[in-house]
């Protein structure tokens, strides 16, 4: 798989599409990459930024999607798949 982890967004919360928070400090923070529309599904990469404690815990742009997900699905895996994933 691909990595497009040169074109990752920084890792504000300014800096992507969605924000899923898990507490005060730990939230997920993802982009479609390509651009997208909150509430809408797409597959394919995702820019992604784990934030835990309140420091940057893991980020990338290797999350894939066969199957369309919305960004509030795509953070969920992301955080499900966690440390773990490697793509």
């Amino acid at each position: 798989m691909s990595d497009y982890s040169s074109s990752h967004p920084g890792d504000r919360a300014e800096d992507h599409e969605f924000e899923l928070e898990l507490d005060p400090e730990t939230f997920v923070r993802i982009s479609k990459v390509g651009g997208g529309t909150v509430g809408r599904e797409y597959s394919g990469y995702w820019h992604y930024t784990i934030v835990m404690a309140g420091a940057v815990s893991d980020r990338g742009s290797n999350l894939y999607t066969g199957s369309p997900h919305t960004h509030e699905a795509a953070a969920f895996l992301i955080w499900e798949l966690g440390p773990a994933f490697e793509a």
